[in-house]
């Protein structure tokens, strides 16, 4: 390592990098979420859709009524959704799942961004359990069945 004035690079960057450290700028979860949550039955459909500050934002149209509400989730709940979805198997989950003896059935559509992971999901009729877990949370959090 090259010295500058009897220090080497290594000794001038600790204070910088303790300034970053205590200013938030080094995280060790960098990893950030969002997605969307589809709701589809006869007469009925609902998106729910999270940005990556933890911004809920649900539309509904039940019949000719159209309903828009929003939220802000908590710090903790984001790091419990990230903890629940980064636990689960959804990144490995099929495109779809299709119950095709259900007639009259719901459709839901579950797109999830963690980090550098994306997937995208659909199932009508029986989903998989780790997405009915996470539907479960999100809902959850929006205090009322999507």
């Amino acid at each position: 390592m090259q010295r500058i004035y009897g220090m080497n690079k290594a000794m001038l960057l600790l204070p910088v990098l303790a300034v970053m450290a205590l200013s938030g700028c080094i995280q060790g979860d960098v990893s950030s979420i969002s997605g969307s949550l589809d709701v589809i039955a006869p007469g009925y459909y609902t998106q729910l859709k999270i940005d990556n500050a933890g911004y809920m934002n649900m539309t509904k149209d039940v019949g000719t009524i159209h309903q828009s509400e929003s939220r802000l989730m908590d710090s903790a709940e984001l790091s419990a959704l990230k903890s629940k979805v980064s636990g689960s198997d959804f990144f490995g989950l099929k495109d779809s799942y299709v119950d095709w003896s259900v007639d009259n059935g719901t459709t839901y559509i579950l797109k999830l961004n963690l980090g550098n992971q994306t997937n995208e999901v659909t199932c009508y009729g029986e989903c998989p359990e780790s997405m009915t877990g996470i539907i479960g949370m999100i809902e959850g959090y929006w205090g009322d069945k999507i």
